[in-house]
């Protein structure tokens, strides 16, 4: 899945992006109510995790207009927060909500409710399957196929992989490629990226080619 997070402290964002990086899903994180606002209407998301306290418009406003947007009036949306009188956790749920989790929870509780809401909501999560000419990736299966020929990739290669072909078309800098695929903040000048996405063509055959180097601007795979 593709979860957008709107955690505006630091420690929150970095452990959740952590752990659902590591659950096999994409990660996107903003850390103040406009800037989650914008990215959860101009961007496709499966789920959203969303603070209640944050800068500037709180979650429940974030969460109020997202419902009126028709872009993301459907998003399934999980508010965290520190507050669990009733009175707010009733509040989110009329805005819209589809669950309300307090602080401090256990990450295990949240992926599964993450699960359980996909499920109602009838978004696949276990038959995700990208393709693109010859190539396909399996989320649910982690395989990952050129044409007849399967082809094996570590943990992280699929990642990246995964993260190029769910935003096919797009120009992914390798600022982005390192805050969503790696789970480390290495300066953009390193060339980390270069050396993986060389490995990644060349383990994909004739399909590497369908990753292109757009340069001074990143990598795009259509």
């Amino acid at each position: 899945m593709k979860i957008l997070i709107i955690e505006d402290t630091q420690p929150t964002m970095l452990f959740l992006s952590s752990a659902l990086k590591q659950a096999g899903h994409t990660v996107c994180a903003a850390c103040d109510g406009e800037k989650g606002l914008s990215l959860a209407i101009h961007e496709k998301f499966d789920a959203a995790i969303l603070d209640v306290k944050l800068p500037g418009i709180n979650g429940f406003t974030v969460l109020e207009r997202l419902r009126k947007s028709p872009f993301a009036a459907t998003l399934p949306i999980i508010i965290l927060s520190a507050c669990n009188d009733p009175s707010d956790r009733i509040h989110g749920l009329e805005l819209g909500a589809d669950d309300y989790l307090p602080k401090p929870f256990l990450m295990e509780e949240l992926i599964a409710r993450l699960t359980a809401i996909m499920r109602r909501t009838n978004i696949s999560i276990a038959n995700t399957i990208f393709e693109i000419g010859d190539l396909v990736l399996d989320t649910a299966k982690r395989r990952v196929k050129c044409g007849d020929t399967q082809i094996l990739l570590t943990a992280l290669e699929f990642r990246l992989l995964e993260y190029l072909m769910r935003n096919r078309g797009r120009v992914i800098t390798k600022a982005i490629l390192l805050s969503q695929v790696w789970d480390y903040n290495f300066e953009p000048q390193t060339n980390i990226i270069e050396a993986r996405i060389c490995r990644l063509r060349e383990k994909l055959g004739k399909c590497g080619s369908l990753i292109r180097n757009i340069k001074g601007s990143g990598y795009v795979i259509d």
